[in-house]
């Protein structure tokens, strides 16, 4: 199992970073070996959706549940029935930058994860 952390103070409001990780309908464009997904349901407070991941031809999916908690955190949890996906959770949080300094957050990032083929455990190792 992989688990990376990283504390930030990033140049974004704490709501600009929380709808920015928030809006996971975009993750296609930017999270590595994201493919598609799609939204099985969706409130204020929760994200479901099968997240596929993989190199083509070879894609995979997993449930990801997404918790919500604005503006102050975005947890993450992903299941799978596939042979790609062990464990992976993530965590968010969101809290403010300093008073001097303006449009500001401290961003929190912390990931655990463990793939089951050899194929994504190498391309994971770069954490």
């Amino acid at each position: 199992m992989k688990n990376y952390q990283k504390k930030l103070l990033v140049g974004y409001t704490r709501d600009q970073m929380f709808n920015m990780i928030s809006d996971i309908e975009a993750y296609e464009n930017f999270v590595p070996f994201c493919n598609k997904l799609e939204i099985i349901s969706r409130n204020d407070k929760k994200i479901k959706a099968n997240i596929f991941i993989g190199f083509k031809p070879i894609v995979e999916k997993y449930l990801s549940t997404v918790e919500l908690s604005a503006p102050e955190y975005i947890r993450t949890v992903g299941k799978s029935n596939s042979e790609i996906v062990d464990h992976l959770e993530t965590l968010w949080i969101f809290s403010n930058g300093p008073i001097n300094v303006k449009n500001s957050c401290i961003t929190e990032f912390s990931i655990s994860f463990c793939f089951k083929t050899f194929l994504f455990s190498i391309s994971g190792s770069n954490f």
